[in-house]
């Protein structure tokens, strides 16, 4: 490094930088940077004379940050921890005894600010890191956590807090479970229609059965497997009006249809599962009547593909 940065004093302070950069400090966070963000709400560029008691506090987190990160359980020892730096400060001139004065009696920070505000994107960000994996064997969780990449997704804040309440408020109307926890969730995903880019997800409700989803839970997005069941139908109707087949004051029939079930030389019925039909009805009622749109099921039975009639869908 002494030959790549030109001196022995130049090389040191190349180290140093790169151990600020990566070291632990406490509650998941990585370097001093994103510490400062983390504990402050405020960039470590923006720090001056003023705020030595922010800068005592992170340079004394790294020697055990279990110990001297800010937390609401324990202030007393951080504060002893801090304030100790800030003797040392002013015993080598950094700051003046009246500067350190003033900082000691500063209180000691007891979480992140704006910890309430912050997005609930657990589903997210798992999926992200599992994408991450797929890159390459030398990328991994680790190194992102570390500070050593950087990782920048489509998902947009103000349409996942969107998702965020849509969910959970949706959710409350379901019937609560006997312990009155409620035992019903969910998922969404919103995706941007011109690339298919995500935009949110949520895998469930942010508390379930008293457990918190913030870091991550069973994402009901990508584990989850479904039939899609009525979900089809939008997008197979888009797609006929699209092409010009029908619109909304054509004519479609609601009845059964039959299709070929590949080469197993088998029919596949596809019905509502109650049994009923209506007959020929305008594809504008199909697709708003309350009760129609979810009645569709689907039940298989032994045929012919020969015997199976021509039905338009």
């Amino acid at each position: 490094m002494q030959a790549r940065f030109g001196s022995k004093r130049r090389a040191k302070e190349e180290i140093l930088a790169r151990y600020a950069s990566f070291i632990y400090m406490g509650n998941g966070q990585y370097g001093f940077a994103t510490a400062a963000e983390y504990y402050f709400g405020r960039p470590l560029a923006t720090f001056t004379a003023d705020d030595a008691d922010k800068a005592a506090l992170l340079a004394g987190i790294p020697k055990s940050p279990r110990d001297y990160a800010p937390s609401a359980s324990e202030t007393g020892r951080v504060l002893r921890r801090r304030n100790q730096t800030l003797a040392l400060m002013a015993a080598n001139g950094f700051i003046s005894v009246d500067r350190e004065k003033t900082a000691g009696e500063r209180p000691i920070p007891v979480g992140p600010p704006n910890k309430s505000k912050m997005l609930q994107a657990g589903a997210a960000v798992d999926s992200v890191l599992e994408e991450l994996k797929g890159h390459g064997a030398d990328l991994s969780t680790k190194d992102l956590l570390e500070g050593r990449i950087q990782v920048y997704s489509t998902v947009d804040a103000r349409v996942q807090e969107i998702v965020n309440q849509a969910l959970e408020h949706g959710l409350g109307f379901m019937r609560s479970d006997t312990d009155g926890q409620g035992a019903g969730s969910g998922s969404v995903v919103v995706l941007r229609n011109r690339d298919a880019s995500v935009l949110a997800e949520t895998g469930g409700r942010q508390f379930y059965r008293d457990r918190s989803t913030s870091y991550s839970d069973f994402n009901r997005v990508t584990k989850s497997l479904r039939q899609p069941g009525s979900a089809m139908k939008p997008l197979v109707y888009f797609a006929a009006f699209r092409q010009g087949i029908f619109d909304l004051e054509s004519r479609v029939p609601d009845e059964p249809i039959c299709v070929p079930d590949g080469g197993k030389e088998r029919t596949k019925w596809i019905s509502n599962y109650d049994g009923q039909f209506k007959g020929l009805i305008p594809s504008e009622r199909r697709s708003r009547n309350p009760e129609t749109p979810s009645r569709f099921g689907s039940r298989s039975k032994s045929g012919s593909p020969g015997s199976c009639g021509r039905h338009r869908f």
